[in-house]
């Protein structure tokens, strides 16, 4: 736990500040809500977990500064600080290898292309069991209408008066000639 600075100006703010020393563990050198109140720039109150796990006595240190600048690096530092870093020779060479994503993915294609391919081969099996039923129903539906047209022409009473009219007339003119020729040949005799 790090605590920097804190100023007491009203009772708030000083109940703010026994509250915060509160949470250390207790140091006997020092008053902790007292030092919390004049630290100074850099400066901060601590307290490290042990080895155990339980938290270490409240300590006051100074706060080292971070090393850091403001503004850009030339190329041949940032080089050189690449190129010293422990970690230069694992991250030299980029690798790309293939990502679980891109594994996923393509099984993930190859089961749309099987999919795919397995609802194409049913469509046409459906496609093709519908046009034999199709090709069935219109063959007997032209069947029956044929059926139809023949019983139409054998019921037709245009064509009863004709035959019964063809067959009268062929009766009686063979009938005549049968006369004809019998009558001569008898005449023979």
């Amino acid at each position: 736990r790090v605590q920097h600075a804190l100023r007491a100006y009203t009772p708030r703010d000083e109940k703010a500040v026994r509250s915060a020393a509160q949470t250390f563990r207790t140091n006997p050198d020092f008053d902790t809500a007292q030092v919390i109140t004049t630290l100074k720039t850099g400066e901060a109150l601590v307290s490290f977990l042990d080895s155990e796990g339980k938290p270490s006595i409240v300590q006051k240190t100074l706060i080292s500064p971070p090393r850091s600048l403001i503004g850009t690096i030339s190329s041949e530092r940032r080089s050189a600080i690449i190129s010293n870093s422990p970690m230069f020779y694992k991250y030299e060479n980029s690798i790309d290898r293939e990502s679980a994503y891109e594994i996923i993915g393509k099984k993930y294609e190859e089961i749309a292309k099987s999919l795919e391919s397995i609802e194409k081969s049913k469509e046409d099996e459906i496609q093709s069991k519908l046009q034999e039923k199709e090709r069935i129903a219109l063959e007997k539906i032209q069947a029956k209408e044929k059926k139809e047209r023949e019983k139409a022409k054998k019921n037709n009473p245009f064509n009863k008066i004709a035959k019964t009219t063809l067959s009268t007339l062929t009766g009686d003119i063979g009938r005549k000639i049968a006369r004809g020729l019998l009558g001569n040949v008898k005449k023979m005799f």
